[in-house]
């Protein structure tokens, strides 16, 4: 997707893209992040091979939202209705397919937006005194809403569930602000060395990894904070016309 909008200028898409990566993730990780996509940038075969690699890409990014999906259901006490059959399928596949979308769409605006604030940061810094501090603020506050936007798409529109905006911001918010938070930690660790002495080589590709960890465990805790919230202080969460609602019960044998 960022290579359509900046296709005349790849380096630029690479800047922009590796920008993005670098909130999210150590630089070491950026680092696999950016050799894996140089090795799948290198010339193909023909256009065959370039139509079935985008295609495995998206399949493969749906499968990723699907199984989240599966994981928030569980979460907020719901799954699809029985006998869904072959369109139930495809509701589930095109809902991946939308998020997949939604997050490129807001990729490309976050973008958009940080050139124009980019532009900002440089007028405050040169007009106003201590605009550095001002301009690293605003900074840090629209990378921080970016997330929590994010976070509240997945939150709102993934699970097969009805829940309240209101409840569905409180929850981001929260989940944003630990996801920062960590990459913070986690950066300060993995600065430290001990990551790379201990698994010398393979240190870049087990940043990755520790990092892919702590973010789904971030996501789960803040799903599992937004159904307690919404339940206890907010409107509760309901199935969707699509979904039914799951209870667990403990049940002792007699024996």
């Amino acid at each position: 997707m960022v290579g359509l909008i900046f296709q005349n200028d790849p380096a630029g898409a690479w800047k922009k893209t590796t920008e993005q990566m670098s909130y999210f993730l150590d630089k070491s990780a950026v680092d696999v992040v950016q050799n894996i996509a140089q090795k799948a940038a290198q010339p193909g075969k023909g256009l065959l091979a370039t139509i079935i690699g985008i295609a495995l890409a998206l399949f493969g990014a749906s499968g990723v939202f699907g199984q989240l999906q599966d994981a928030l259901n569980t979460i907020w006490g719901v799954k699809a209705k029985p006998g869904g059959g072959v369109w139930g399928f495809l509701r589930v596949r095109f809902l991946s397919f939308a998020m997949v979308g939604g997050v490129c769409f807001l990729l490309l605006v976050s973008l958009t937006l940080e050139s124009v604030l980019k532009g900002f940061s440089h007028y405050v810094q040169a007009t106003l005194p201590g605009g550095i501090i001002l301009a690293t603020a605003v900074y840090w506050l629209f990378d921080l809403a970016v997330v929590i936007l994010l976070f509240a798409i997945i939150f709102k529109f993934l699970p097969d569930a009805k829940i309240q905006w209101r409840d569905v911001w409180i929850g981001a918010a929260l989940t944003a602000i630990f996801f920062a938070i960590g990459k913070w930690a986690l950066g300060l660790y993995l600065g430290s060395g001990s990551a790379a002495s201990a698994y010398g080589a393979a240190s870049s590709l087990i940043t990755l990894l520790l990092w892919v960890y702590y973010s789904s465990q971030i996501l789960l805790f803040g799903a599992e904070f937004t159904q307690v919230y919404a339940c206890q202080a907010g409107r509760g969460v309901a199935p969707d016309e699509h979904a039914i609602r799951v209870e667990t019960k403990e049940v002792r044998s007699r024996g």
